[in-house]
């Protein structure tokens, strides 16, 4: 998942939420600025924890055989990978 972008100016969220903004000059101060830099940052970062998480999920439903070839080259593994999964054989990819 990519990361989103957001293009939204103070203004424009000043407008769109009068009730949080009683003075037209609110948005404008650095305080308020930086606050709503770091809310949508953090928010941001939340989002993509949550579908971080839920392709971890997803990966733990994938289950692999106990005899699978790490050695094989289609797989594309680096040595200390192979050897780890053999040690490991692990039932999911999760």
């Amino acid at each position: 998942m990519g990361a989103r972008s957001y293009n939204l100016h103070l203004e424009d969220f000043a407008r769109l939420n009068p009730e949080i903004f009683s003075e037209p000059n609110d948005f404008f101060s650095p305080w308020m600025s930086e606050r709503l830099k770091s809310e949508s940052m953090y928010e941001r970062l939340v989002e993509e924890q949550r579908d971080e998480i839920e392709e971890v999920r997803r990966d733990e439903q994938l289950l692999l055989p106990y005899d699978m070839d790490y050695t094989n080259l289609q797989l594309s593994l680096s040595i200390e990978e192979k050897e780890k999964l053999m040690m490991a054989r692990p039932d999911t990819i999760g």
